[in-house]
């Protein structure tokens, strides 16, 4: 297993000259058991930095640390499948799942999209959670900055009848380059109707998403990506009805205006979860993922989002529970108490914070710092709101 070197190589002829140096190898092979394979993904140099204060280095050669991936499809599936239906998630796929326009073999090959899609039913056919969408409905024009004290019983309606299989915008899973050529910072999902008008009832959501899930080799590692399938299309569902309904069509509108003051993706994954998804991982695989983390404005670091919650948002019994528009919001306090991602350990272990605001040119977390490094924070967002941001200031 070879690295990607920024360090030269000495190479001498085997007939006249005898190295002075050793060379480190790594070797590996396939296991002999069909359920169970190794896969690399990548691997690197360790323990090469300058001590500081002597000028001098802990050994005359590096160490190479290796990731692999431990791929068992048949483990993965048979506990998926103990698991969705000790918790009853599993609906019928012909009468109560939302199915959007994905084909029933996509589903069938990619565990977390059944994952996603069923949590995603249940998210939105919730009269309680369904009031996360009225900002999204409510005609711009009707309000301007301030929420609505009551709650128009015609809108809560209107939600009620959009959300059904007809109604609902369609979901294709997309290429990660063409979801790029569209949107350089459309990381994880893009809705392109403003632009597009074969595109006004189209979601897209990154394909390579579903790709990096194979190689994940626990159901822990399965909820991290169902939940970032799941965050991504209801971040773009709020792009498609605040452009549908609460613009009407009207392409010089955009957030923030009315009475949704931030943008309409970020603003439906803050009010129904109380945070925007966002997750740590290789800079390649792009979407090989360590965490979910996030960072809001009172936080000086990134927390890492507890597994336990996510586990929770494809429980049955979650859903039992809800009682108003907030029941599935994380708390503040599990937030605040979870870890933080150690961003001054990130430099010494050749791993960044990445924030595709500047995609793709990646910043280190410190000026100081300018070696390149293989781990980042992956931030979904919206070039024309970024723009808009820039304008303001």
């Amino acid at each position: 297993m070879g690295y990607e070197s920024k360090y030269k190589c000495f190479f001498y002829p085997f007939d006249t000259y005898r190295p002075r140096a050793r060379f480190d190898r790594l070797y590996f092979r396939p296991s002999n058991q069909n359920t169970k394979q190794f896969k690399p993904v990548y691997s690197e140099l360790e323990v090469f930095e300058e001590l500081p204060g002597i000028k001098r280095y802990c050994s005359d050669h590096y160490a190479i640390q290796a990731y692999f991936d431990i791929l068992s499809d048949i483990f993965i599936v048979i506990k998926l499948k103990s698991f969705m239906a000790n918790n009853s998630m599993e609906l019928d796929l012909k009468n109560d799942l939302f199915h959007l326009g994905i084909p029933d073999e996509l589903m069938n090959h990619y565990p977390i999209i059944k994952m996603s899609l069923t949590a995603l039913t249940n998210i939105l056919r919730n009269r309680h959670l369904q009031k996360n969408f009225i900002p999204h409905f409510t005609p711009i024009e009707e309000y301007r900055y301030d929420f609505p004290n009551d709650e128009p019983q015609s809108i809560l309606s209107q939600i009620n009848q959009v959300f059904t299989e007809t109604n609902l915008p369609t979901i294709i899973f997309q290429e990660d380059s063409q979801l790029g050529a569209v949107n350089d910072c459309s990381a994880y999902g893009l809705y392109n109707g403003r632009k597009s008008q074969a595109d006004e009832d189209i979601i897209y959501v990154n394909k390579q998403i579903l790709e990096s899930s194979t190689l994940s080799g626990s159901l822990d590692y399965l909820e991290k990506y169902a939940a970032i399938v799941l965050f991504s299309m209801l971040h773009e569902i709020g792009h498609w009805a605040f452009f549908k309904f609460a613009c009407r069509l009207n392409k010089e509108k955009v957030t923030p205006c009315g009475i949704l003051m931030e943008e309409s993706g970020d603003a439906i994954e803050h009010l129904i979860f109380g945070f925007r998804i966002q997750h740590y991982g290789a800079t390649h695989p792009k979407f090989h993922i360590d965490d979910i983390v996030t960072k809001t404005s009172s936080m000086r670091q990134y927390r890492i989002v507890p597994n336990k919650y996510l586990h929770s948002l494809f429980e049955a019994e979650t859903y039992t529970g809800i009682i108003n528009s907030a029941s599935l919001k994380i708390t503040n306090e599990s937030l605040m108490s979870s870890p933080v991602l150690d961003e001054e350990l990130m430099k010494f272990q050749n791993k960044r914070v990445f924030d595709p605001v500047d995609e793709p040119k990646l910043c280190p977390t410190r000026t100081f710092f300018q070696k390149e490094t293989e781990k980042r924070v992956f931030e979904p967002c919206d070039k024309v709101f970024r723009k808009i941001k820039l304008f303001s200031k």
